[in-house]
């Protein structure tokens, strides 16, 4: 199966320490989760090392594929830096960054997707500015292999570039797994069809969002939900 998440927290994405727990709480052992992650963690090898130990694969299909073919789970965050960094006004809002490789991984390897929604790690900090007009100037994308270039509100900190670790505020946080997605009427070609791919993204899109809408309803900033 291949979970698809949303992100958040900035550096300190929690979502996915949360929803590999939630599952072993669930299956124990037995079910393993291997999470795909951006590549900045595989160019030192000390972070290489503890990724990997982690569970923690370099982002791509040929990593998936062989977790897939061994039997188990693959967790990916589609939205990666532009959801992580996404504004504060915009923490339950559904952000995948219209990036559809998940996708045509799902479809080219018949998996079903399950969506996992998580509701409070975007409030560990506030994200002022997520810096898009700004990467786009410097070209961060060359140089940081990233599409933003955030400005935050963190402690210890105060305002600061949004890529320097921080201490998390205190956040109630909720992690929702819904029902599976499939298209049984699509076929590994229709991993290259973008009307297909086009179609499935908003099927996948609509479906979190709906979960974060019931997840977010009287959810207060620090207090989250009594």
């Amino acid at each position: 199966v291949l979970l698809v998440g949303n992100h958040s927290g900035g550096l300190l994405p929690l979502e996915g320490l949360f929803t590999g727990q939630a599952i072993h709480d669930h299956f124990g052992g037995q079910r393993r989760v291997y999470g795909l992650v951006h590549e900045v963690l595989y160019h030192d090898d000390v972070m290489r090392g503890l990724a990997r130990r982690l569970g923690m694969l370099r982002a791509g299909h040929d990593s998936a594929r062989a977790a897939f073919d061994t039997g188990h789970a693959v967790l990916v965050y589609p939205g990666s830096d532009v959801d992580a960094f996404r504004p504060f006004s915009d923490r339950h809002r559904i952000e995948l960054g219209n990036r559809k490789g998940f996708l045509r991984l799902a479809l080219s390897t018949g998996v079903p997707i399950v969506p996992v929604v998580t509701t409070g790690t975007h409030e560990q900090l506030i994200v002022l500015s997520r810096g898009d007009w700004l990467s786009q100037v410097i070209g961060s994308h060359k140089l940081l292999r990233t599409e933003v270039l955030p400005l935050v509100l963190a402690l210890p900190w105060g305002v600061v570039p949004g890529f320097l670790p921080y201490l998390p505020l205190p956040a109630q946080t909720t992690v929702a797994f819904g029902a599976p997605l499939s298209w049984p009427d699509l076929d590994q070609r229709s991993a290259e069809d973008p009307a297909a791919l086009e179609r499935c993204y908003r099927d996948v899109e609509r479906a979190m969002q709906g979960m974060m809408d019931e997840q977010a309803a009287g959810r207060r900033f620090l207090l989250g939900i009594r």
